[in-house]
């Protein structure tokens, strides 16, 4: 093994993308730009023929000009994604999956965007196709939170990007949410899987597992949380302690860049990520990823459609004003008064909420909802009435995401007290919290690239680097003042297909296209064989509920042209693909 990585760090970072650069443009079509460093005339590929061999399927249905009538060549496929900037494993992942399916015949190229470009896109559902990282947070672990609101018709104008519909998911997927006794749950949750795998309204490829960078020496007792940040979390920074004077800091080196701190104007998790500190909610989940009472002293779930919270007797805003069951109430039918787009999964199932003491509140939802607790309580930041109740008739707003002079006030262990514009967000220790912390600041430092940022971990100018590039987590190894670690998660990361427009309506297309992509080399190449191969949102982490009985689409181009002419696809003598108009 210890051969193998030192391989890798020496050739590899280059060699490596070089070589995918190279598989990727073996394709029919081939690759106007590779992922060789900066300045490679681009003649570093496959020195063999540019075609793909037609044989089997293919051979048989590939058609003259003249027998051509009644087909018509597909357009070019519109694939947006990541930018390099946003993530370069992806980027790396996108350019194979180019060339899997321009060995199909497919005119296809990725559009890297930048992550607000590429959500706008992804919101509006205005792709064929899109290239998205589901971002695997650990009020994300129960399997509702992926295969409800993007897979069930209800969501079609909204989170469920692709408008796929399906009867007998949507009955299997209600069931997850209201059957409350974990084995009944279990199986409607595997024959969700079962239903995803069939029909493949997503192309699911991998999930990645989260590498990360820390220097631990001015620190003690770190405990990582799983998932993709085990260090920026409520639950680790009340457990370190400083090991000199430079411990009362932690400080994140990232090129995460919140684009708005509006918490009612949330939209990406880097969003929610920068406001976690600074809002508290009713429950968190803890390091044995399971809800435990944050804010709330207790949750008593009355019934399956019913959950009573007792909320804190200690709690105050940072501005010394108390928080009360009236603030809780406020925040929920607020989240459902203006139907909060990125945290709609937390408010559509109440009904309404009572206030029934001074400590005490509930709510009632519109019909049983087994992960209440994990989901909305877990996710439901509070904010304070007496901040946002009259804002949007004060501030001449049409609602309260166009406030841009945002009162941040809230309850948070951690105050944010000074934002720079894509440069850095500063956090100071609110020390009327109900719970102690010997930091006294939290530094996140936004940089420009990966590479610097970790390279700063290295020398112990930052404290971490969370959820980074696996080349950098792989040569950090051989630094032995940091720590790393390489975490399974529960993310997934799929290319979502919009059934609303043809050929994505078609099954069976689908089904071809995921059949082209090879998982295991996507994995080996772009992520060190570190992460696993996926064919439903459910990973192998989340290891009660996921369905390892369902086979991964891995047969290869082969099979793929297989399907295709199986219903009716052909191909011209140059390897373009057609389909029948009739």
């Amino acid at each position: 093994m210890a051969d193998r990585k030192t391989q890798r760090r020496v050739s590899g970072h280059t060699n490596r993308r070089k070589y995918i650069a190279g598989l990727a443009a073996s394709s029919v079509v081939g690759l106007a730009g590779c992922l060789g460093d900066d300045g490679d005339d681009g003649d570093d590929g496959d020195d063999g023929d540019d075609g793909v061999d037609a044989g089997g399927a293919r051979a048989e249905n590939t058609l003259s000009d003249d027998e051509l009538d009644g087909y018509e060549p597909l357009d070019d496929v519109d694939v947006i994604g990541f930018n390099r900037q946003t993530a370069t494993y992806h980027v790396e992942s996108q350019q194979l999956i180019e060339g899997y399916w321009q060995n199909l015949g497919l005119g296809v190229s990725f559009e890297q965007l930048d992550l607000g470009p590429l959500f706008e896109r992804f919101n509006a559902h205005d792709f064929d196709m899109c290239a998205m990282n589901y971002v695997a947070r650990p009020e994300r672990l129960d399997p509702t939170m992926f295969l409800y609101p993007y897979f069930h018709s209800d969501f079609v104008e909204s989170s469920n990007s692709g408008g796929w519909e399906h009867e007998e998911y949507d009955e299997e997927v209600e069931l997850v949410n209201t059957v409350a006794d974990p084995e009944e749950r279990r199986e409607h949750v595997y024959r969700c899987q079962e239903i995803l795998a069939e029909e493949v309204p997503h192309i699911f490829c991998y999930h990645q597992d989260s590498f990360n960078v820390l220097w631990p020496h001015e620190h003690e007792n770190w405990q990582a949380m799983d998932g993709t940040m085990p260090w920026w979390n409520p639950w680790t920074l009340q457990e370190l302690s400083p090991a000199n004077d430079e411990g009362t800091t932690v400080s994140w080196a990232t090129t995460l860049d919140p684009p708005d701190l509006n918490p009612m104007d949330v939209s990406t998790n880097t969003e929610n990520i920068a406001l976690l500190m600074n809002y508290d909610r009713l429950v968190r989940i803890g390091f044995d990823l399971q809800p435990e009472p944050w804010a709330a002293e207790e949750v008593e779930a009355v019934d399956g459609s019913t959950f009573r919270v007792t909320i804190r007797d200690d709690m105050v805003f940072h501005d010394g004003e108390p928080v009360t069951v009236e603030d809780v109430k406020f925040s929920m039918d607020y989240y459902i008064e203006w139907q909060h787009p990125y945290y709609e999964d937390v408010w559509t199932p109440v009904d309404n909420v009572e206030i029934l003491d001074d400590q005490t509140v509930q709510f009632n939802l519109n019909q049983e909802f087994a992960p209440f607790e994990m989901i909305s309580l877990s996710n439901l930041f509070i904010l304070p009435e007496h901040v946002w109740g009259d804002v949007v008739e004060e501030e001449g707003l049409d609602n309260p995401t166009q406030w841009t002079d945002v009162d941040l006030t809230g309850s948070g262990p951690f105050q944010i007290v000074d934002h720079q514009d894509s440069e850095s967000l500063t956090y100071e220790t609110f020390d009327d919290h109900f719970h102690d912390f010997e930091v006294e600041e939290l530094f996140w430092d936004i940089y420009g690239s990966e590479a610097p940022s970790v390279g700063d971990v290295e020398t112990g100018a930052r404290t971490f680097a969370q959820d980074t590039a696996p080349a950098l987590w792989d040569a950090a190894q051989t630094n032995e003042d940091v720590e790393t670690r390489a975490s399974p998660t529960w993310e997934f990361w799929a290319v979502s297909v919009n059934s609303r427009r043809e050929p994505f309506n078609d099954r069976e297309f689908r089904k071809a296209l995921s059949h082209a992509i090879d998982r295991d080399e996507l994995v080996d190449l772009v992520f060190y064989g570190e992460s696993a191969r996926a064919h439903s949102p459910i990973a192998p982490a989340n290891e009660f509920f996921y369905n390892d009985d369902i086979g991964i689409d891995d047969g290869g181009l082969e099979r793929a042209e297989e399907i295709l002419a199986d219903a009716g696809y052909k191909w011209d003598q140059d390897g373009t693909l057609y389909y029948p108009t009739d």
